[in-house]
């Protein structure tokens, strides 16, 4: 169930700020927007221009908190501390099912919202699992809400004889250097998942593959990389 009355959105990364912008183009409610690094961007894409306000500022004139998560940032955890001390109800939408205690701890900070939604079964039973003290709930992901509303749409225009793949780039080659376990790069997963494709049975319906750049890596990380030992095309 959503909280009724204004909610300030709080996003640094692109997973949460695509749902949560998602979220605020599906409900009918009164929003302000705290946003930084890529969700910037995502925020103005989706639902045009707006107010970028200081949480601090903006929350004595809401209801209540939705955030996102980050790994590489802070803003998430110092609003979600922030709204507690200030008695405001904050939400975390989880959008990932990796690194879940981090995504709640900044240099030994931990810092939990009164609610964690999640958006898939699986989330929802490995949060459960490491969220003991906090309130987990289910919740429809109003991003894919928007792909399935969008694409029957757009069904009648599939041509089910020819494919287009969506590679999206996971940049880990950005948590190796906080992370020794971390034994494979990003040119190696691209290798796997291409050599995958290639040995499918239907590969010669392949008409192209699409390398989405996670947001933030650089637009010539894949400069080196042999994409012409492949036999279809491929584009970033």
């Amino acid at each position: 169930m959503i909280p009724e009355g204004k909610v300030l959105t709080v996003c640094h990364d692109a997973g949460g700020a695509n749902i949560i912008s998602s979220f605020l183009r599906l409900n009918k409610i009164e929003y302000s927007i705290s946003a930084d690094g890529p969700a910037k961007d995502i925020f103005r894409g989706k639902i045009g221009s707006y107010e970028n306000v200081n949480f601090e500022d903006a929350i004595n004139n809401v209801e209540w908190v939705l955030t996102g998560t980050s790994i590489n940032s802070d803003l998430e955890c110092n609003a979600i501390k922030y709204a507690k001390k200030v008695g405001k109800k904050c939400i975390t939408f989880l959008d990932h099912w990796a690194n879940y205690k981090e995504r709640f701890q900044w240099h030994g900070l931990e810092s939990y919202p009164d609610e964690i939604w999640v958006g898939d079964i699986d989330a929802y039973k490995k949060a459960n699992a490491i969220f003991n003290k906090t309130v987990v709930k289910l919740h429809k992901n109003p991003y894919w809400e928007e792909i399935r509303r969008d694409f029957s749409k757009h069904r009648n225009e599939y041509d089910a004889s020819t494919y287009k793949i969506v590679i999206a780039s996971t940049n880990i080659d950005s948590l190796k250097t906080r992370n020794n376990n971390i034994m494979i790069s990003d040119y190696e997963i691209l290798s796997k998942v291409l050599n995958k494709i290639y040995n499918l049975k239907k590969v010669k319906f392949i008409k192209e593959i699409i390398l989405s750049l996670h947001p933030g890596e650089k637009k010539d990380k894949y400069k080196d990389f042999n994409f012409k030992c492949y036999p279809f095309k491929i584009k970033i």
